[in-house]
């Protein structure tokens, strides 16, 4: 309101009076919706699919790596909403696992599963947790009570050498021979790519 327009009218004072509510719900209703973009963001830069489920066992929400993953249609999908293994046996599996994440309270609520893959490539391993909690944004809707995550071991996570370094005090070719084992290369094949001597690779 500008400074020339005088004092609010009593009339005035009232309408913002019924309107406050309103738009402190509307902000509170923005504040979460930024920050659910802000933990989309987070999803979708990991090296993991995360698919959330609800309790009848359909996905509700998944992030940018486990959509790459169904669109690929090598040996997971969804199909009428349902996480699916090609594989007769690794979807049997699946579909256990689902139920004992759905339902908790063994010993052991976790399951992991290997879902072998058309392409001949490495089989997606996927692991199948309960969510211990409730989420209230999620009040009039279908609620995630499990998360999946299916991890590619064709396609490993970067590894962030600065960090081996820092957090290990490792040297840049001794973070480089640690990443490369962890991809799954033996040594020799670490050392020829890092360029140094197969005694060299075994020292570090």
């Amino acid at each position: 309101r500008g400074r020339g327009k005088g004092a609010y009218s009593e009339r005035e004072r009232k309408i913002a009076q019924l309107l406050l509510p309103y738009l402190a719900r509307a902000w509170r209703v923005y504040e979460k919706l930024e920050l659910l973009a802000a933990e989309q963001s987070v999803l979708d830069k990991l090296a993991v699919g995360v698919v959330f489920l609800d309790a009848g066992g359909a996905a509700i929400h998944w992030n940018r790596f486990a959509e790459e993953i169904f669109g690929a249609n090598d040996g997971l999908s969804l199909r009428t909403g349902l996480l699916w293994a090609w594989d007769r046996r690794a979807d049997a599996q699946l579909r256990q696992a689902l139920d004992h994440a759905r339902f908790p309270g063994r010993l052991v609520d976790e399951a992991a599963v290997s879902a072998p893959r058309t392409s001949g490539r490495r089989a997606y391993q996927v692991v199948i947790a309960p969510l211990r909690s409730r989420f209230r944004q999620f009040v009039g809707a279908p609620a995630p009570v499990a998360v999946a995550l299916i991890t590619d071991p064709e396609r490993p996570g970067p590894a962030k050498l600065d960090l081996l370094v820092q957090l290990y005090e490792l040297t840049c070719n001794e973070a480089q021979m640690a990443v490369k084992l962890s991809d799954g290369k033996s040594v020799e094949q670490s050392a020829e790519e890092i360029g140094i001597t197969y005694q060299t690779a075994r020292t570090h």
